[in-house]
């Protein structure tokens, strides 16, 4: 009858078991393996174990019989047969590489603890935080904001007119809700669908967090280039993560250095400089130049005389007055269809002779003559006008006139003229004071 089992009386034990090939060993060496067994013992895939220190190491016949053949046999296994290994769990390489020629497909993330060496084909990311209350879109530019949770910065819009909402950090790959995080691109191509920019235009932080194809204007703008488009759906991040050093420039201003040593502006005036010299001829265009201070020529003339007759330089206040000091006709003025007028002849305690040119007289005239000195003069044109009669130039003075010759329709101390109806008449009078008296004389031109 066949035995169905094992059947162990009691108090028999059944050791650790072993190999059921009985040539596995295990051998103190692979000497006396190879003695111990012969070739006709020796089959491919034979398996013996090699204890050393009590560790035993797996050593077999893999691909031949011969004692050459006999070698270890390796813990790593073969993928070159399965097209598509599929892992149970982590792959540890076991301080080992992974070498060969292809290409690594993941849908994932990769995590390297340690360096990235190689060529990049994509956006490089950095993780962030969304701090704010609000969603911040995909393709919007953010900045910094300071704060963190934990390793992950918080950010928030970017904004050209507000320097501390820039420079702009990157864009942001996809919608980032509150209190959440979200990956920014700062760097390479990003697929951003239909995002509407012309294909080849470069792109700026604007005011509002968002991206546009014109650089900002305006001093209270700062410019920032972010990036470039390559095609509908992809942009190209290049920003630098600064705005530009140079920054804009209104309308009529200057950049000038200030008192830290640093970039300013400000409206152009020459006042700027309390010196300024010109290199050349000041052409003032049809313009004017005021003096709200009073006005400072260093290089004008000096010549009592005027013996230079110049056409283009200036005289001093001493040379002017010297001029007229010295000259013998000081004072012309002409009163034109003068009518019960006075007029003052002022000597001002001068020798000199005063003109006065007086046309169309149609009523009475009063000179009056004051700080007169001896050799003071004056010559009195006066014409009178067509049907004009009895007018009277009376002259007050320090004493009475002396008319000469005594006019007929002279007075004490003035002259009375008669016109005519056909014409205008004409007189001269001439007065001299000798320091006692005016002395005139009169010429009619008629």
């Amino acid at each position: 009858m066949a035995l169905s089992g094992i059947e162990l009386s009691a108090g028999i034990v059944v050791g650790t078991g072993s190999p059921i090939d009985a040539k596995y060993g295990p051998y103190p060496d692979l000497a006396t393996a190879k003695s111990d067994i012969s070739l006709s013992l020796r089959y491919k895939g034979l398996t013996i174990g090699i204890e050393t220190a009590g560790v035993i190491t797996e050593y077999w016949w893999e691909d031949g019989l011969t004692d050459n053949d006999l070698v270890v046999k390796s813990s790593t296994f073969e993928l070159v047969d399965d097209t598509t290994p599929q892992l149970g769990g982590d792959l540890d390489l076991n301080n080992n590489d992974i070498t060969g020629t292809g290409n690594i497909d993941i849908t994932g993330s990769v995590t390297v603890d340690g360096e990235f060496l190689g060529d990049l084909d994509g956006a490089v990311f950095v993780r962030v935080y969304n701090n704010t209350a609000s969603t911040i879109n995909k393709g919007d530019a953010v900045y910094l904001t300071g704060g963190n949770n934990g390793d992950k910065p918080h950010v928030d819009l970017a904004d050209s007119s507000n320097a501390n909402k820039m420079p702009a950090l990157g864009i942001v790959k996809e919608d980032i809700n509150p209190s959440s995080e979200g990956q920014v691109a700062v760097s390479g191509k990003i697929n951003f669908n239909s995002h509407g920019f012309t294909a080849g235009a470069n792109l700026f932080i604007n005011g509002l967090g968002a991206l546009q194809e014109t650089a900002p204007t305006g001093e209270g703008n700062l410019i920032q280039k972010i990036g470039k488009v390559v095609s509908p759906n992809i942009i190209l991040v290049q920003g630098a993560f600064r705005s530009n050093a140079t920054p804009n420039l209104d309308d009529g201003n200057i950049f000038i250095g200030n008192a830290s040593n640093q970039t300013s502006t400000t409206p152009f005036a020459i006042s700027l400089d309390s010196t300024p010299q010109l290199s050349g001829d000041l052409d003032l265009n049809g313009h004017g130049i005021s003096y709200p201070s009073g006005l400072v020529i260093t290089d004008a003339l000096d010549e009592d005389d005027m013996s230079s007759d110049s056409s283009t330089a200036v005289p001093t206040q001493q040379s002017a007055k010297a001029y007229i000091d010295n000259g013998d006709e000081k004072v012309s003025q002409t009163f034109t269809n003068v009518s019960d007028t006075n007029f003052t002849i002022d000597f001002n305690s001068e020798d000199f002779t005063i003109n006065r040119h007086i046309t169309s007289i149609t009523g009475n005239l009063t000179c009056t003559v004051s700080n007169a000195v001896s050799g003071s003069q004056f010559v009195i044109d006066v014409s009178v006008a067509s049907g004009e009669t009895n007018h009277e130039l009376i002259f007050s003075g320090p004493s009475s006139p002396t008319i000469i010759p005594d006019f007929v329709n002279g007075t004490s101390d003035g002259l009375i003229f008669g016109g005519s109806s056909s014409a205008a008449t004409k007189y001269t009078a001439i007065g001299w004071y000798n320091g006692t008296e005016w002395r005139i004389n009169v010429i009619d031109w008629n």
